[in-house]
């Protein structure tokens, strides 16, 4: 019996639809590893609680009022002079599909986080895919898109609600595509890969890295230059013409629509343009170097792999000889669009982790180029051999730095991680969990407590110790302001009191707030944990 199980497994192993579920199964282990069956069902937690309820705020919105998909709009009441949150950003169609599934299941984080795990393992698989065809190896095939899953911000936002991680999965998922098409010149192919990039840059702009690198491709074969040694890549075919030209028009009119909203509605609020380092005050500037060096770096990847994407990226331009054309133009183009990437969107950088996303372009850019000129140089993988451990215990301390990382990161003060960083990350991550029990979970179980008070679904409230636009506006599913917006004088209080405010809700240790609102508590309402609630109503005006 045994001997019988050994020789299916071994079968199995040995065939292509073995290794392909062999690489899925790895993918589970490694998200079961990353403490993925725990974050599932969780709701808003961990860093960039501004942004990730930004987005499920759009979603909410979506799913309660009409799901109108070119008017999203968010709980803050930001636009129209106070009267209403429509603002545009990115396409919205991410936000739209999960209101769609949640009139099915209901609102629930659950659907949201399945979604885009279940896209970012579809990414992966499409990497995979593209590596087993291009390398015939099985041990770089497997190797690479496990690499690429042990970047901390890839994991941390592939399980989350952003549309970052979707964009470059969607990207990922091109490429498999477009190498379909390279083999094979078929419509459906080439329109499908095109699609998906207009997909991912329609959802995040920066995702675009691997479609421009191809249209640079493509113009430069206009010039006579052949990519694949004797032989274009491109056709140059009235399809493949019509394809460059449509998605970045398409991409463009949807900025310019947002544009245009956001002008009619009186608001500016999402980014719609680029960000560089002298948007930032002269406070941010300053620290601007050292928190990207102390905390920033090592969401993005260890220092071992940080050290082999430089040591790759040098290694390339002695190599570019040995390489395929088509890798050594990955090799010079792929980084030198990271760099500007980098340039235009410098100012996020700061304290954004997610803004290094787009930078994972550089693996695919510079390990593929660097090991087909090994392959060039070597066809019967000899050198592969030697680097199999080494590059297994690469692997697996990446795996540990990773999976510490995410814990530390949505679970930190509980003591289930185990160092990754310097001490900064580790204390800016610590406090990230603290902030969330402190600040952000007393919100998670409001909605008893509003609705016993008297805090009716269409109430308006303030909330000025909430920093964020959305975040406890979204938790207690009620529309009003927060501390974005400015409380400095009695006026600015009463004119959003005269605009339909009926509520005040504040953290009872935040003193300097409670002192600006002093004028306006004397009605007190309840208490709910550390938060306090008084009512507005009777300072009404209007």
């Amino acid at each position: 019996m045994k001997a019988l199980m050994f020789t299916f497994m071994k079968k199995l192993a040995q065939s292509q639809k073995g290794k392909k579920l062999i690489f899925i199964l790895l993918l589970l282990l490694t998200g079961y590893f990353f403490g993925y069956y725990k974050l599932i069902g969780e709701g808003l937690i961990g860093d960039h609680i501004w942004r990730q309820a930004d987005g499920l705020s759009i979603a909410q919105n979506f799913y309660q009022h009409g799901m109108r998909f070119f008017e999203p709009e968010i709980h803050n009441q930001v636009a129209d002079h106070g009267f209403s949150g429509k603002s545009a950003g990115e396409f919205p169609l991410w936000y739209y599909l999960q209101a769609v599934v949640w009139k099915l299941t209901g609102p629930t984080p659950f659907t949201f986080r399945l979604f885009s795990l279940i896209l970012t393992f579809i990414g992966l698989f499409a990497f995979y895919r593209v590596l087993q065809q291009i390398f015939k190896n099985d041990w770089v095939a497997f190797i690479l898109p496990l690499l690429l899953f042990t970047s901390p911000v890839y994991a941390i936002y592939g399980i989350s609600f952003l549309t970052d991680v979707p964009a470059f999965s969607l990207s990922l998922i091109a490429w498999y595509y477009i190498y379909l098409y390279f083999t094979k010149r078929t419509q459906k192919r080439l329109w499908t890969a095109m699609i998906l990039f207009g997909l991912a840059g329609l959802l995040k702009i920066s995702s675009l890295i691997g479609f421009v690198f191809l249209l640079l491709v493509f113009v430069l074969e206009l010039f006579g230059f052949k990519s694949l040694k004797n032989k274009f890549l491109f056709a140059k075919s009235q399809s493949e013409w019509l394809a460059f030209i449509i998605i970045p028009v398409v991409i463009a009119s949807w900025y310019f629509y947002a544009r245009w909203f956001n002008h009619v509605h009186q608001v500016n609020y999402f980014l719609t343009g680029i960000w560089t380092y002298f948007d930032l005050n002269p406070a941010e500037q300053k620290d601007y170097l050292g928190n990207i060096r102390d905390v920033m770096l090592y969401a993005f990847y260890s220092k071992s792999v940080l050290f082999l994407l430089l040591f790759g990226w040098i290694a390339n331009f002695f190599l570019l000889g040995k390489m395929p054309r088509f890798a050594m133009l990955a090799a010079l183009i792929v980084p030198v669009g990271v760099i500007l990437y980098v340039i235009l969107w410098s100012g996020a950088f700061r304290n954004h982790d997610y803004y290094f996303i787009p930078l994972l372009h550089l693996m695919p850019g510079i390990f593929i180029p660097f090991l087909l000129s090994f392959k060039r140089i070597d066809k019967q993988d000899n050198f592969l051999r030697p680097l199999k451990v080494l590059t297994l215990v690469l692997l697996g301390y990446n795996m540990f730095y990773c999976g510490s990382f995410v814990y530390m990161r949505h679970y930190g003060h509980r003591g289930e991680f185990i160092m990754a960083g310097p001490s900064e990350s580790v204390f800016a991550n610590k406090y990230i969990v603290k902030n969330h029990e402190t600040h952000w979970k007393p919100f998670k179980a409001i909605d008893g407590f509003l609705t016993k008070a008297g805090v009716q679904p269409e109430h308006k409230v303030i909330c000025p110790t909430d920093i964020t636009i959305n975040a406890s506006l979204y938790l207690m599913n009620r529309n009003g302001w927060t501390g974005f917006q400015s409380w400095d004088n009695d006026s600015a209080i009463q004119q959003k009191i005269d605009l339909g405010a009926f509520w005040l809700i504040v953290h009872e240790e935040e003193n300097a707030v409670l002192s600006a609102f002093q004028n306006f508590t004397e009605f007190p309402a309840g208490r709910h944990h550390n938060l306090l609630l008084f009512d507005l109503r009777p300072y009404r005006k209007t």
